[in-house]
């Protein structure tokens, strides 16, 4: 290995501790604020029946969509939109352990979603600013176009929902023409940060929150909440100081995947540069052909030997593919840093931490390549190159028959169950079902709808596409690996020259491209001569 390698992989496993450990580090402390603020705010904002086992929020991954509440009667709405006031106004700043304040007045002129960096004064001297309700009603006699309305809404005055200003009749009115609702309102949040002093100061964080009612086919109200935070709420400067740990390892990042990126770009061009030569030289001088190392000469005779028509697969393998994916994942891990610097010290932005691990998912993918050398390690590699093909035709070739199960199933069994709701919903279940999964449940389900057809609808697509398309997929896989374990042992037995070439990746090696420069200059000076 010569030092350019060993500094390669040394600066390469370097970025994959320092990225992983980051990861860790602010993992940790950004989703555990994020899932306590969210529950916080469904406990406070939720009617009890829609809250999780720990009064919080319902648990996301439940099926059947178990995570929304629904609302079936006027009265339930009208007290889940009074209790949303009155923990606005009282419960939330008084009773929550968090330090949650209402923005006050002052600042009811400016745009929280347009500039977000403006100091807000969160004193209780002020009046705090209003809820707003967002409604989206049809237009009357035309079922397509939907108009918005806002209100302020207070303990005084709840809009278009309040029967102490409203009749009964314009209120059913409302209720015959809404498409959705929402309850808008901004929290302030003051949480302490990290710091190396003895002190321990807090930072103050504006959380833009929607309480959303969404009509269902007319019979119910779907309730949720969402929240996420759009700017600070004070003149506190919270950005990662130089001599934080944080900022020096971010800055460490940086230069090692910079250093990184141009080690890996000047093995490219000297590829690149390669393979114009190797190209020019096979298209004037067919004797080149004698002179260049067996794996190339058995390449070209696959090719028909037409050495002045190589397509460009030919050539793409004197380019290190693994060099330039690993370019790829620095890239992503330099942009992921510096949004990091330029950031808050508590909290990391979703894009920034995305680029971050993207960029560190793609460095621990790229270390397949050291794997090289021994072909049973890097088995997987080659069995996921050889095999995936097949697979992905197979796949395209059940997609229309996969889709017709589904397109079927929303529209026999889509009014009475929400997993063949919609389309999207008819092929999660499909899928669930082919690996395994709720096959018992989902078979009661359709039993319900259909005793006839239901089953004969599961039962069917369970057979075709479990005990056929599933087996076939698996087959193919087993098959690549029986051909690869043979050519492991054709090679250990001395019959390498036998082997398919192609499948080994031994031409992302470097020998191959340092072979072609010493021919190629070995010609340039018989030329000369």
């Amino acid at each position: 290995m010569t030092l350019t390698s060993t500094a390669k992989a040394l600066i390469h496993l370097s970025l994959i501790a320092l990225t992983t450990y980051l990861i860790f580090d602010n993992s940790y402390r950004i989703n555990r604020y994020s899932i306590a603020t969210m529950n916080n705010l469904c406990n406070a904002f939720l009617p009890e029946d829609c809250r999780g086992d720990d009064n919080g929020c319902r648990d996301p991954t439940t099926y059947d969509d178990d995570r929304y509440c629904r609302l079936g009667r006027k009265n339930a709405t009208l007290d889940s939109v009074n209790e949303v006031v009155d923990s606005y106004y009282v419960s939330i700043t008084q009773n929550s352990l968090a330090g949650y304040s209402l923005l006050n007045s002052r600042n009811a002129t400016n745009d929280r979603t347009e500039d977000t960096s403006l100091p807000i004064s969160t004193s209780a001297s002020l009046d705090p600013l209003p809820l707003k309700m967002t409604a989206e009603s049809y237009v009357s006699g035309d079922p397509t176009s939907i108009t918005p309305a806002v209100y302020n809404i207070t303990s005084s005055d709840l809009g278009p929902l309040d029967p102490r200003h409203n009749t009964d009749l314009s209120i059913k009115e409302f209720y015959a023409r809404l498409s959705s609702f929402r309850l808008s309102f901004f929290l302030a949040d003051s949480v302490p940060v990290s710091s190396n002093t003895d002190h321990l100061p807090t930072a103050c964080y504006v959380w833009s929150i929607n309480v959303n009612y969404v009509d269902e086919n007319e019979s119910h109200l779907r309730v949720w909440v969402s929240a996420e935070v759009t700017g600070r709420c004070d003149d506190m400067d919270n950005k990662e100081e130089p001599g934080s740990l944080n900022f020096v390892l971010h800055a460490v990042l940086i230069f090692l995947s910079a250093i990184l990126t141009l080690i890996l770009s000047f093995e490219l061009i000297s590829s690149l540069r390669d393979i114009m030569s190797c190209k020019q030289l096979l298209k004037n001088d067919e004797t080149v052909f004698n002179r260049l190392p067996f794996m190339l000469q058995s390449t070209l005779r696959k090719n028909g030997g037409d050495l002045k028509n190589l397509d460009w697969k030919f050539y793409i393998r004197f380019i290190h593919l693994w060099d330039a994916f690993l370019i790829f994942a620095c890239g992503w891990v330099m942009l992921s840093c510096w949004g990091h610097m330029l950031g808050d010290d508590l909290f990391t932005s979703d894009v920034d931490f995305f680029f971050t691990g993207f960029g560190c998912a793609c460095l621990w993918f790229s270390t397949a390549k050291y794997f090289q050398s021994s072909r049973r390690l890097y088995a997987i590699v080659l069995l996921v190159a050889r095999a995936a093909p097949e697979v992905a035709s197979i796949l395209v070739g059940a997609s229309p028959l996969f889709l017709a199960y589904g397109l079927l199933g929303t529209t026999a069994f889509g009014a009475n169950s929400t997993r063949f709701s919609s389309l999207l919903s008819s092929l999660t279940t499909l899928f669930s079902l082919m690996n395994g999964d709720i096959i018992l449940e989902t078979l009661d389900v359709v039993r319900l709808n259909s005793p006839f057809f239901g089953p004969i609808y599961i039962i069917s697509f369970f057979f075709l596409f479990t005990y056929f398309f599933l087996n076939v997929v698996l087959t193919v896989v087993e098959e690549s690996l029986w051909l690869l374990n043979a050519e492991v042992e054709q090679q250990a037995r001395g019959g390498a020259e036998d082997v398919r070439r192609s499948s080994s990746r031994h031409f992302l090696s470097r020998r191959v491209s340092g072979r072609i420069s010493r021919h190629s200059e070995i010609l340039r000076k018989s030329r000369a001569r």
